[in-house]
């Protein structure tokens, strides 16, 4: 490999998981499930243990595939261009097709002129129809009996009515390698111009294709329930001048006006939806203010360093306990002050911190409580902190922990090496928030006086936000004022259930499935303990693997392993 120029490109390692990262990030914006792999791919050429010097060696690195090699290649190709180097001759591929090298009008193998033998007859595409109970054939038939308008529907509206019809979850569960679901079907039923979508959040609604389709699979599925059909003439316009009656239009009948349900009638007059009172903000009515959770310090002697670095960088900065999330930002009321959090929260971890809440449990537990702040836009921050030699857990689970961040809970994860870089990033999330909403961005206030606990929190900004931010350019921004944030969000707020799953996570190897499954079955700590006493009269051995033989019958995560059990055992029945 004499030939090879690596002085001028370095370690090829660098760039080429460099490259690997930032597409494991715009994965993760997408919340596209390709994230995994990326981070799996770049971790595995970032510890390769020598350097890179051909295609051979790039091949036989894990995880790292033909389509990831070809992304890869083309980024070399484009950094030799602006850099004016010469593309590394080792990395050129010596496969040629063999159609390139014999003109197809010379002869062929067998001296038989090509231009002279018949054309080989092509095999006619077959329709695509998806199998009964699948996540497509469910899909098809929820746009079809529940999107009357063909306005279209959000994922989690074509998710809730079409769990009815599919036999397979809508949600992945990456733990137990389960990585697909049963709406990764969309993608399959778009290939083949049935669905398409539009807008942020994206709504998806049938094509003239799929309506055809999807009246076909109602009629073999039986479904009696009211579809487009019965509001709006299905019938195809071709060339703007033929009209084709689609069969679903037989035996069509009158539809009958069903009244809105009264807790979801809208008076815009006094401002209220669903018996919540609202009120709105103009785009200039308010500023943006970032708010620092109080703990969030670099050291004892240097407690304010955030709100100084980010003023020093012009963003507005306050310091304050917040109940969940490190940071906050907020809009503050010029004229009254008043302030409403809105859609943007983010957790910072310094790696060592990772590890430590990764082993006693409080990684999980405040994962759940971000996402039960019901953010649209959740920032998951890992600075790579130095000079740390002993970590809490292994490297391997750091690294699960990280993808799971960017996957399953799907936040937008970030790294840095340093403080520093935690606070440019910080300050630039901070001016594009203020260009958003200087731009177009009204707010629209939630007065709630129901509010009882955490779990009626996300149901009725949801539900505000499917009546208000529906439409490809939303007008308004549902937000809650803060001081309803920090209330519903304290941990003093969580129930009893709640606080036993977070008993048992500090437990090591449990996780929140297995938590979660202990806690349906006993309910309260009590309830465990008097358990454990019914069953003093076993030996040790027995005791141990009490968990062990209950929950026997539970499948993946949720089962609870000999060791798992005898662990929970010594905590919570070692002396009964």
């Amino acid at each position: 490999m004499a030939g090879l120029q690596e002085d001028p490109l370095g370690d090829l390692r660098v760039l080429f998981s460099g490259w690997l990262q930032d597409e494991a990030v715009l994965a993760t914006q997408k919340g596209s499930k390709a994230a995994f792999q990326y981070h799996k791919a770049m971790d595995s050429v970032r510890s390769h243990a020598s350097e890179i010097k051909d295609l051979k060696s790039l091949r036989n690195i894990k995880y790292v595939g033909d389509r990831t090699i070809k992304q890869l290649l083309e980024k070399l190709r484009n950094h030799c261009v602006e850099k004016g180097l010469e593309f590394p001759k080792a990395f050129e591929s010596k496969r040629k097709a063999n159609a390139e090298d014999v003109d197809e009008n010379t002869n062929g193998k067998d001296g038989v002129s090509t231009a002279s033998m018949p054309p080989t007859k092509k095999r006619k595409k077959r329709a695509y129809i998806p199998a009964r109970r699948s996540g497509g054939y469910s899909i098809l038939l929820a746009l079809y009996t529940k999107d009357s308008e063909r306005n279209g529907l959000t994922q989690e509206e074509i998710i809730k009515h079409a769990t009815p019809y599919c036999d397979r979850s809508f949600k992945a569960n990456p733990a137990a390698n389960q990585f697909y679901s049963a709406w990764n079907s969309v993608k399959q039923l778009e290939k083949h111009d049935l669905l398409k979508c539009n807008g942020r959040p994206k709504r998806y609604y049938l094509t003239d294709e799929g309506l055809a389709l999807a009246g076909q699979l109602k009629v073999a599925e039986g479904i009696e329930s009211p579809s487009i059909e019965d509001s709006h003439s299905v019938d195809i316009t071709l060339d703007n001048s033929l009209m084709v009656s689609s069969p679903i239009q037989q035996n069509r009948q009158p539809s009958e006006f069903v009244a809105p349900p009264l807790e979801h009638l809208h008076d815009p007059s006094n401002k209220t939806y669903s018996g919540v009172k609202y009120e709105l903000w103009g785009a200039t009515d308010y500023d943006i203010v970032l708010v620092i959770d109080t703990r969030e310090v670099r050291s004892q002697t240097e407690r304010d360093f955030f709100q100084k670095r980010l003023e020093a960088l012009g963003v507005t900065c306050e310091v304050e306990a917040l109940s969940v999330g490190d940071g906050v930002w907020l809009a503050r009321h010029k004229q009254t002050g008043r302030q409403v959090v809105l859609n943007y929260i983010f957790e910072r971890k310094r790696i060592d911190d990772l590890a430590f809440s990764i082993r006693d449990g409080r990684f999980q537990e405040q994962k759940v409580r971000l996402k039960m702040a019901a953010m649209k836009h959740v920032y998951y921050i890992v600075e790579e902190a130095s000079g740390i030699d002993q970590m809490a857990v292994p490297g391997e689970s750091i690294q699960t922990a990280i993808s799971m961040t960017m996957t399953a809970s799907q936040f937008y994860l970030r790294k840095f090496k340093t403080i520093e870089e935690t606070i440019s990033f910080l300050a630039s999330v901070t001016e594009v928030i203020k260009e958003q909403h200087e731009s177009r961005h009204k707010l629209l206030v939630l007065k709630p006086t129901t509010l009882k606990n955490q779990a009626d929190y996300e149901p009725i900004i949801k539900l505000f936000r499917d009546k208000f931010e529906s439409g490809q350019l939303p007008k308004y921004e549902c937000v809650y004022p803060f001081e309803t944030f920090k209330v519903m969000m304290a941990k003093s707020m969580t129930t009893v259930g709640e606080t036993f799953m977070s008993m048992l996570m500090c437990i090591r190897g449990v996780s929140l499935d297995k938590a979660i499954t202990i806690q349906k079955h006993f309910g309260t700590p009590l309830r465990l303990l008097d358990y454990f006493e019914d069953h003093k009269h076993l030996d040790i051995k027995e005791k141990k693997l009490l968990l062990t033989n209950l929950f026997k019958d539970q499948v993946g995560n949720k089962k609870i392993g000999p060791v798992v059990s005898e662990r929970i055992y010594e905590m919570w029945g070692y002396k009964i």
